[in-house]
């Protein structure tokens, strides 16, 4: 009896261990694939974090856990700007750098250093929206404001990467964005373009989907009303120009394509720079 059961207790033994590897096997790993060189480019001081996936900025969005259909219904993303500020100087408005006459940290006073004159410290009113005291000429009537942003979200391969006659698809669009917020995830502002999830068609190879932030240089920013009827074949470029916006303080991007479609086909090739950056005229 003692044999019996010493022999049965060994069979279990042996065949739970057999199952373990089995159990491994089976197993699919998301494979994580990074952007080609050419298509980072873009990949500059940027975010982009999705539920489950994290941060997809220069990546290509996995095929496994049926992520590329997930994530044409999720909602908007958390997108950081860890470089963001907190004020410019107006008149014309210009990020504050640790070598200019003004320095401006997260919270508190705001010290202002005018040339030929002690650096003091100013009380912190909130909307950091003061006069310098005791300007020199060249820097009269220049105020400390607060810095904001605008994030744009295009994709400049509509309908598709070898054909993009709609290309930047306005997906996102939302200015006044404060750069305390910017900086911690929050994309609290003003939408003029509310958020619409990835959707590339069938058949129609990998898309790129691309984010750009802008300092905001204009109090009040708006879409034309024949932009606000599309959102395909959105010029861009016209749109910058129109709001005196510079070069993006911050960008970077992911691709996916539409999820039934076959897993044999690769990312496009190209370069996302500079042919398919917007830019201003």
């Amino acid at each position: 009896m003692g044999w019996t059961m010493r022999l049965a207790t060994a069979a279990l033994f042996l065949g739970l261990t057999m199952a373990v590897p089995g159990d491994e096997e089976d197993s699919d790993p998301c494979v994580y694939e990074a952007l080609s060189d050419s298509d980072a480019v873009l990949c500059k001081g940027l975010k982009v974090f999705y539920p489950e996936l994290g941060n997809l900025g220069c990546m290509v969005v996995p095929e496994c856990n049926n992520y590329r259909q997930k994530i044409t219904s999720w909602t908007e993303p958390i997108v950081k700007f860890p470089g963001a500020l907190d004020c410019c100087l107006s008149n014309p408005p210009q990020l504050l750098k640790t070598s200019s006459p003004c320095a401006c940290g997260a919270g508190g006073a705001v010290h202002v250093s005018v040339p030929g004159a002690a650096s003091a410290p100013l009380p912190d009113t909130g909307a950091r929206d003061m006069e310098k005291t005791n300007p020199s000429p060249a820097h009269n009537r220049h105020l400390i404001m607060g810095a904001t942003y605008i994030l744009v979200m295009v994709d400049p391969d509509a309908p598709s990467r070898s054909s993009p006659k709609a290309q930047f698809w306005r997906h996102w669009l939302v200015t006044d964005i404060k750069g305390t917020d910017i900086r911690k995830g929050k994309i609290q502002g003003q939408e003029l373009s509310p958020y619409q999830p990835p959707s590339p068609p069938p058949k129609s190879g990998f898309h790129r989907y691309q984010f750009f932030v802008y300092l905001q240089q204009e109090k009040s920013i708006s879409l034309l009303p024949k932009e606000n009827k599309t959102r395909g074949s959105w010029k861009m470029d016209k749109f910058l120009s129109r709001f005196h916006l510079s070069e993006p303080e911050a960008s970077t991007q992911f691709m996916t394509q539409y999820y039934q479609d076959s897993q044999k086909l690769q990312p496009g090739e190209g370069s996302s720079e500079p042919k398919d950056k917007p830019k201003r005229r």
